[in-house]
Formats: C-alpha cells, sequence, structure tokens
C-alpha cells in the first residue's frame, strides 16, 4: 500500500468531534496533517477555495512528506465540493466517505470529477451515482470506534441514569424538511407510537414538542455522540434502529454505533445486514411493526440470549467493522486505482 501524505479536513456540520476516520489514520500510523474545518456541501466562493489550495500547498505540496515521495490525498467524511474543486485544480486525490443517503452535494459537478475517490455505504445508492456519471465510486460499509468506545468509563451513576427497556437515539424532523426526512418522521412516530402502547420506550431527540407527540415514550433530551449516546446504547437492553428512507439498502451508522459498545441492536430489515451481519446472532432484525414488538418482549424476558447476541455483535465490529480496518481497505483501494 502506499505510503500517503494525507490532508484531513474535518466538517463543522458532522455528528461527532472525535471522527472516527481520523482516529483509524493513527491507529494505521499515518502522520496525518489537518486543514480547516468545512460545510460538507453547498456553494462555496473563490475566498474558501483558495484558503483550502493553500493548506495543500502548505501542509502538502511543500511538506517534508512531498520530498520523500508520498502520494498527497485529501481526505473527508461527507463529500465536500470545496475539498474536491481544490484537489482536482491540484491535481491529487480526493476521498470522502460519507455516512448520510442521500447526499445531495454527491449531485454536485463536482463529484464528476477524476481525481475523486469516493466511497459509500448503499449500494443501491452506488449504482444510481454511478449512472449520473460518476466513475471512482466503490463500496464500504460503515464503521464502529471500537478504540473510542473501549476507553470509555461506564459507572454505576451511568447505569441508574441510563437503565431501560428501549430507547431510541435520534431526531423526528416534524420542520420543513425533505420528503424524505419526513418520511422518515412519520415511520419513526408510528413505530415508536406502537411500541410505547405496551412497552418501555425511551426516545434521546432534541426535537421541539417530541413529548407531545408521543404522551406514552419517556422523552429525554438529546444525547452528545462522543460519550452520552454511548452510555444510552450499553445500558439500554434494547436499541432501535428506524433506519432513514433515503438509505435503500444500506447498513446505517447508528447500527455500528450501537454494537461497537456491546449494545443490542433491534433494527428493521435492511438488504444488506443479512451481507455484513450473523443477523439473529449479532443483531436483531425485524420486517414489521408487530414483529418488531414480539421480538422486544422476547428478549427483554431473556436476558442470557440478549447479552449473548451484544457479544457476538461487538465482537464483529472489533474484528471486522472498525476503522483502521476500514482505511486500511479504502487506502488499499485508492492505491490500486491511481
Amino acid at each position: 500500500m502506499t505510503d500517503f501524505n494525507i490532508l484531513f479536513f474535518q466538517q463543522k456540520t458532522t455528528i461527532t468531534s472525535f471522527c472516527g476516520i481520523l482516529w483509524g489514520l493513527i491507529e494505521l500510523g499515518y502522520d496525518v496533517k489537518q486543514g480547516r474545518d468545512l460545510l460538507p456541501d453547498g456553494d462555496y466562493d473563490e475566498v474558501l477555495l483558495n484558503s483550502i489550495l493553500k493548506d495543500i500547498d502548505e501542509m502538502l505540496l511543500n511538506g517534508a512528506d512531498a520530498k520523500e515521495g508520498k502520494d498527497p490525498i485529501i481526505i473527508t467524511q461527507d463529500f465536500c465540493a470545496v475539498a474536491a474543486e481544490a484537489a482536482h485544480m491540484r491535481n491529487i486525490i480526493y476521498v470522502c466517505w460519507p455516512y448520510d443517503c442521500p447526499q445531495s452535494a454527491l449531485y454536485r459537478k463536482e463529484a464528476l470529477y477524476d481525481t475523486n475517490r469516493i466511497f459509500f455505504f448503499d449500494k443501491s445508492e452506488i449504482e444510481r451515482l454511478k449512472a449520473k456519471g460518476i466513475k471512482n465510486i466503490y463500496y464500504e460499509p460503515l464503521a464502529g470506534n471500537v478504540t473510542r468506545t473501549d476507553s470509555l468509563t461506564l459507572t454505576e451513576a451511568d447505569m441508574k441514569k441510563y437503565l431501560c427497556d428501549i430507547s431510541f437515539v435520534g431526531g423526528l424532523y416534524t420542520g420543513k424538511e425533505s420528503e424524505i426526512l419526513k418520511r422518515s418522521s412519520e415511520k419513526r412516530l408510528s413505530l415508536l407510537k406502537f411500541l410505547s402502547n405496551d412497552l418501555d420506550v425511551v426516545l434521546y431527540t432534541s426535537t421541539e414538542g417530541a413529548d407531545k407527540m408521543l404522551p406514552g415514550v419517556s422523552v429525554r433530551g438529546r444525547v452528545n455522540y462522543d460519550d452520552e449516546m454511548y452510555k444510552v446504547f450499553a445500558f439500554s437492553k434494547l436499541n432501535l434502529n428506524i433506519t432513514m428512507a433515503g438509505i435503500e439498502t444500506g447498513v446505517p451508522q447508528r447500527v455500528f454505533d450501537i454494537m461497537s459498545i456491546g449494545g443490542v441492536c433491534l433494527t428493521d430489515h435492511q438488504k444488506e445486514l443479512d451481507e455484513l451481519f450473523d443477523t439473529g446472532k449479532e443483531l436483531i432484525t425485524v420486517d414489521s411493526p408487530e414483529e418488531m414488538k414480539e421480538k422486544a418482549e422476547y428478549y427483554i424476558r431473556h436476558e442470557k440470549e440478549r447479552l449473548e447476541i451484544a457479544l457476538n455483535g461487538y465482537k464483529r465490529i472489533k474484528s471486522e467493522y472498525n476503522y483502521p480496518n476500514a482505511m486500511k481497505r479504502i487506502l488499499v483501494k485508492v492505491t490500486e486505482s491511481i
């Protein structure tokens, strides 16, 4: 694998300050340079573009690593149009590995550049993007940051605060969102209402008015992604994943996050779940609200079987779907494509 000279841009709108990509690169032994914080998409002006070009020139092209013959590449998580433009202007490789689907920025003209190397977790969306003319796009499922979760300290106070039968961490999107987000919101509201008729359900969300929309659900405030969310996952007997409507076949980030801390994931079925996991042994999948309720009631009562699933899922993430492994696979593919 090529010994790359890497410039990483953190994005302001990312859900975490502990970006798993950066963790993975550091674990692989890369001396990663960091540029300024960026927005993932949207229009940009000459001032911002020139500032990114300056970062590239100073930190990559004119650095000691360039003299040693290391190939320079830029990496972000979500696709960033200004980063793609700057990389194209300097004729260097730009790599991104988004966790949202669909990602509107991937339908911009900058996504068509031959200097891009785009990695994506939903095979159906990959086919749509290829049909739009994107050539250098590859399948790579998302990952869990096990190094991060293994470093967290879980206390008795945390257990008292977060212990519950069923939890869901996520938004309800009740404002002026796209039709896709509205469909996701309707799906989430309907399922949470249905489950809360007979089960104790806790919702962690920043959505205002969620308690009025879901009177049978224990609605609590937002939890931060860096540690509180993982504590919810660790101490909930079952953690719901209700997949966004825009993710057609892929496995969302929440599934990997739940399993990375040893939480039990109860999720609606996605086609690629069966390709990545031993469903039924590493996580619990369902095809209907009725089946979700039935399995929730069963696993809440059967602790041994529930804990076996938690352990199996954690082992799978730790051995395979972690950030060092994923970044190694990504960089191998980048090397092969140069």
